[in-house]
């Protein structure tokens, strides 16, 4: 009886492990025309569709603009859009990953802006919020920066219970060993309500990396301090997980 019994778990575990084994359902390379594009955010969609936001350079022009971009569930291509053109700087959206999928339809991501200053070529940053329809247009874009003072980048974005958004990242002020962790909270037109930064010590430098609202109307912040220790004639950057849970 007991042989029967390991033969019968033999069996079915033979008929369940295929099943259980890793498929690859597509792999594509997506390159159509003479720009140069990175693919730098993925969602997947109510319609079982994925919806890819990233960022592309003009060959010819040297032109930047915005890369979305959809495919079937069987890694088709559906549609491309090149949106959000500038000249002069250079355009990208915050980590890879951080773009959220809205229950409304369409996306939000944090946007990184960077152009050179003509006069010291020192490069500014203009942190920013894109939000896209499901067809990949431009529906809301809302950059934060006086460039006269510092600059700014954000990484991480989140929506809030209201439907407005809080986004992290970091501030440099122009001021040495300045570069505190920094939110922004908005509305849902992307209108600033409040801003803060965050610095444990001012000989580290913060970078915001996680935000999420909490179903007590907290937030959850997760970031990095970084440091540089010097130890003879090295140095290096010694960095140390920051989590903070903020109120309202």
């Amino acid at each position: 009886m007991k042989q029967k019994m390991i033969g019968y778990i033999v069996a079915v575990l033979l008929l369940v492990i295929p099943q259980l084994s890793f498929a690859q359902y597509f792999q594509a390379l997506y390159d159509n025309d003479s720009t140069v594009d990175w693919g730098w955010c993925i969602a997947s969609r109510p319609d079982s569709n994925y919806f890819i936001v990233g960022w592309s350079q003009n060959e010819t022009t040297g032109q930047f603009s915005t890369f979305d971009m959809v495919i079937s569930n069987d890694g088709s291509h559906v549609l491309s859009k090149y949106d959000f053109k500038i000249n002069g700087g250079t355009l990208g959206p915050g980590d890879p990953g951080q773009i959220k999928s809205l229950s409304t339809g369409g996306h939000v991501l944090p946007l990184l802006y960077q152009w050179p200053d003509s006069a010291t070529s020192y490069l500014y940053s203009a942190a920013g919020i894109m939000k896209l329809n499901s067809s990949g247009d431009t529906v809301l874009l809302k950059t934060y920066t006086d460039t006269s003072i510092y600059f700014d980048i954000l990484y991480a974005i989140n929506v809030m219970q209201d439907g407005g958004y809080i986004a992290g990242g970091a501030r440099g002020l122009n001021i040495p060993s300045k570069y505190p962790g920094y939110l922004i909270r908005t509305d849902s037109i992307g209108d600033t309500l409040w801003t803060h930064t965050y610095q444990k010590d001012t000989a580290q430098w913060v970078t915001i990396n996680t935000v999420a609202p909490l179903n007590n109307g907290q937030i959850l912040v997760g970031a990095m301090s970084t440091y540089q220790i010097i130890y003879g004639t090295y140095t290096y950057n010694h960095n140390a997980p920051w989590f903070m849970v903020l109120d309202s």
